[in-house]
């Protein structure tokens, strides 16, 4: 199973760096919209191939008929509650202010998950919150074999 991540926005290259190596190393795929303001997050997809959209209308035009899976402390259910697949898209909102809840009427089909916390309204580093969702999606699909 390929896991396909969506990072909204991000504000820190050592994050970018960080999750595009998580990636490749399970043979995943990494999708970023830059911030306008970020070159270094730029250039760096640029020099590593890393598919890259100018916005999140322009990203929609290619990937609308898939199934997104929201990442952010505002979900509705936790991230054992659903299903990955093939066809699922993890977002990954910017580290300071999310994924924006107005985008959120863009998407056809789509769930906001969240991370188990001990403390109400806490989180974790973006890079860890995605290394916690690998972790259960591969645990699935290995504790099934």
């Amino acid at each position: 199973m390929i896991i396909t991540v969506l990072f909204y926005h991000p504000k820190d290259i050592k994050n970018v760096i960080d999750i595009h190596n998580l990636l490749n190393s399970i043979n995943g795929k990494l999708i970023i919209i830059p911030r306008n303001e970020n070159p270094e997050v730029i250039e760096y997809c640029y020099k590593s191939g890393i598919e890259t959209y100018l916005n999140f209308d322009k990203f929609l035009e290619v990937y609308r008929d898939r199934k997104f899976l929201i990442l952010e402390t505002y979900g509705n259910k936790f991230i054992q509650e659903v299903n990955v697949n093939e066809n699922s898209i993890i977002v990954l909102g910017a580290e300071d202010y999310g994924f924006p809840k107005e985008l959120l009427s863009k998407i056809p089909d789509y769930e906001v998950v969240k991370i188990p916390m001990g403390i109400q309204g806490g989180s974790y580093n973006v890079v860890t919150c995605l290394v916690i969702l690998i972790y259960e999606v591969l645990r699935r699909k290995y504790s099934k074999d």
